[in-house]
């Protein structure tokens, strides 16, 4: 069996993991040959460094800043198949705000963002600078006609909003959403999916010592990367598996049952893999106007869908 090192989240923030998840409890990369290691690497700003370091050879990230400021064009990380896009009703993530400003109906419409103290991660062009972007033009506003104030994510950031140091922020984990209702602190007030409907939140890359090194493996893992996509879709879309697939994804996150039923929206998955590259091409725009990433930095060798092409002829094969 052939050695695949997946960089992951800590168990808290694993939600987002879903279909490989699946692939890695059911047994599918076994079935494909595949020896699996996790390694602990958190979300894309331990993750990009590990592919840099050839510490990992695959993990599911978004198309983030930090990948295009890392990217090495003699050594590539690759984006090579869809790990979750925000669609209609699907998609993680919200906007939240202080209970008093959506209670008291201060804050309803986009435009109503003007002079609010919103807090965004200190890297510009970190994912919420995005989202706030597009929020903000839905309301005829721009980043000044809001007050920023700089905090980070994770704990810092419940901290401002329960303070009051902030009024609005994006949050990513259900978790901590649900915990900022419970301690009626913070609510949910514009869900990532109505605010930037097609992106794409994330993909599965490939380390370039991953993808030069082992290509039949890098197809053998989509491969059973597609069947855990599978058994998600058939979970949350049709109800067909649905206890098992909750029952682990419970098991690798530490969320009960009956936190992922009742509150962690599932990601929207394309079942044949594709990527919305338009979505992740729209994102480099922005960083190359706010002059963040070079004007001449493509997607030319970045985005490479002919792995889950691969993976998709050897299932259709298999039938």
């Amino acid at each position: 069996m052939e050695q695949v090192r997946i960089g992951i989240h800590k168990p808290r923030g694993r939600l987002r993991y879903g279909p490989t998840l699946i692939a890695l409890e059911k047994g599918y990369f076994a079935d494909a040959g595949l020896d699996i290691v996790l390694v602990e690497t958190g979300g894309r700003r331990g993750a990009i460094p590990a592919f840099a370091a050839n510490e990992v050879d695959a993990s599911p990230q978004s198309p983030s800043l930090e990948f295009f400021k890392a990217l090495d064009p003699e050594r590539p990380i690759k984006m090579v198949a869809d790990h979750g896009t925000v669609r209609p009703g699907r998609g993680n993530g919200a906007i939240v705000a202080r209970k008093p400003l959506i209670e008291s109906g201060r804050l309803r419409s986009y435009a109503e963002l003007r002079g609010l103290r919103v807090g965004l991660s200190p890297v510009e062009g970190d994912h919420d600078w995005l989202t706030f972007d597009a929020a903000l033009k839905a309301g005829g506003l721009s980043f000044s006609d809001v007050k920023i104030v700089l905090v980070d994510f994770g704990k810092v950031r419940h901290e401002a909003l329960e303070s009051g140091k902030i009024d609005v922020a994006t949050i990513g984990n259900p978790e901590s959403i649900a915990a900022g209702k419970e301690k009626a602190a913070y609510l949910p007030w514009k869900y990532e999916h109505e605010v930037r409907p097609g992106r794409q939140q994330r993909v599965v890359m490939y380390g370039h010592g991953f993808w030069s090194s082992q290509p039949e493996a890098a197809v053998s893992y989509l491969v059973a990367y597609l069947r855990g996509v599978h058994d998600y879709i058939c979970a949350f879309e049709k109800d067909i598996g649905r206890k098992e697939v909750v029952e682990i994804l419970s098991r690798h996150s530490g969320a009960s049952a009956d936190f992922i039923e009742r509150e962690m929206i599932p990601l929207a998955l394309d079942p044949n893999g594709a990527m919305l590259i338009e979505g992740i091409r729209q994102d480099l725009k922005w960083f190359q106007t706010r002059r963040l990433v070079a004007d001449d930095l493509s997607l030319d060798g970045i985005t490479d869908e002919s792995y889950i092409k691969r993976a998709r002829e050897r299932l259709e094969a298999r039938v």
